[in-house]
């Protein structure tokens, strides 16, 4: 039988808001934004920035895009409740759309990895984006 080590979650916790309030305030940043799709790394992390910084330093962008789950954005909304952190929802399917249709892909398997890839560029300028004009620290996991 494999014994598993006990796992002190309070001091984690301390350790790492300690870690993420030390790095903001060695960079100079105050605010941090980070993309909050609902699952369990975004959520993790939206806990830890708003108890390091405080909920209102923090901002949450959903990011949906046409294939995105009802339930993740719910869940998504659901954190954003519980950690009382700002929040933008901003629909990226039209621009994901633009860009995907210079997609030269053939392959439907290959076509999927590339537009899978746009989505992502996609999220990560809107969080670049909305960092440079807000003048907060992208976070993520």
């Amino acid at each position: 039988m494999i014994v598993l080590p006990t796992i002190n979650y309070k001091n984690i916790t301390l350790l790492l808001t300690d870690f993420i309030r030390n790095e903001f305030r060695k960079s100079g940043f105050e605010k941090a934004v980070l993309g909050l799709s609902g699952g369990i790394d975004s959520a993790v992390v939206t806990v830890l920035a708003a108890k390091a910084l405080g909920p209102e330093n923090v901002t949450g962008i959903l990011m949906p895009y046409k294939s995105s789950s009802r339930s993740s954005i719910e869940d998504a909304m659901k954190i954003v409740e519980m950690t009382e952190v700002n929040h933008k929802i901003v629909e990226i399917t039209e621009a994901v759309n633009s860009i995907e249709s210079f997609n030269m892909v053939q392959n439907n398997r290959l076509k999927a990895v590339t537009l899978g890839n746009v989505v992502a560029k996609v999220r990560m300028s809107t969080l670049v984006d909305f960092s440079s004009s807000e003048k907060a620290l992208v976070l993520g996991a």
